[in-house]
């Protein structure tokens, strides 16, 4: 089977936004935009889970495409406005094509800090 890698244009738009990739220079967006493939998600599929740690297996980092997700954070006072579940409070919700997800655990090598999960079927 072929891995398909995500569209560059979503990635460019994505990197843009971050403090951990915007630096980069041509090569080195060549040689990180291989490292993400297209991949869907259900509605409903946790993504990212709060407290667990980076693997070789997994990927880092996501690009959403299209879709939407919820960031949820268990065990610490959140302000502000939220609703809570079993995940614990939602405190952001992805919706935006472009949004690169899960950078935090690469840019400082510590665990998740929060859940994520679909809340519609997504294409990342």
């Amino acid at each position: 089977r072929r891995r398909r890698r995500a569209p560059e244009a979503l990635l460019r738009r994505a990197f843009d936004g971050s403090q951990l990739v915007a630096d980069l220079d041509e090569v080195g967006f060549q040689r990180l935009s291989r490292c993400f493939v297209r991949q869907e998600v259900k509605a409903g599929e946790v993504l990212i889970q709060q407290g667990a740690d980076l693997t070789d297996k997994e990927p880092g980092m996501y690009v959403n495409e299209s879709g939407t997700l919820d960031v949820f954070v268990s065990g610490i006072p959140i302000k502000g406005p939220t609703s809570k579940n079993d995940y614990g409070e939602k405190v952001h919700t992805y919706q935006q094509a472009g949004s690169l997800i899960g950078e935090l655990s690469v840019l400082f090598a510590a665990p998740r800090a929060a859940t994520v999960v679909a809340s519609s079927d997504c294409v990342l």
